[in-house]
């Protein structure tokens, strides 16, 4: 089973910048960008196989934000391959406990994200296997 790095964000200097950080953190070759849920949504429902899904989750987007990909992926059959990390730049106690109600949400983060952060990632419980060799 391969996981897939997601970057869902509308803002595009954020998608490149955590890119090259999720390059240089060693999470992954080849992130793959999204400007909202919607379109993040219909790649992991039309490809995922037996792939699992990292995604990094901004909440406040255009035509599907982030909780709205959420309540959608919790009526995917997919959603034991999934695993999220919220990345806001909320720190509303509300969107931090709403995140926690979600089981595919692994972490919540502040942006800017870091290569500390992602670093500290490959050692989540969930996706610690993807990482040992």
């Amino acid at each position: 089973m391969k996981l897939n790095l997601l970057i869902v964000d509308d803002d595009k200097m954020v998608q490149t910048l955590h890119s090259i950080i999720a390059k240089k953190s060693g999470l992954t070759d080849s992130p793959i960008n999204f400007a909202d849920g919607q379109q993040a949504f219909d790649f992991i429902v039309n490809n995922h196989g037996d792939d699992a899904y990292l995604i990094l989750l901004d909440i406040n987007m255009p035509i599907m934000n982030g909780w709205e990909l959420l309540e959608a992926l919790q009526k995917q059959a997919l959603k034991n391959q999934i695993y999220v990390v919220m990345v806001s730049s909320s720190i509303d106690q509300h969107d931090l406990d709403k995140a926690s109600t979600y089981e595919q949400v692994i972490s919540y983060v502040s942006k800017p994200l870091t290569k500390d952060i992602l670093e500290g990632l490959k050692a989540q419980p969930q996706v610690k296997h993807f990482f040992e060799n």
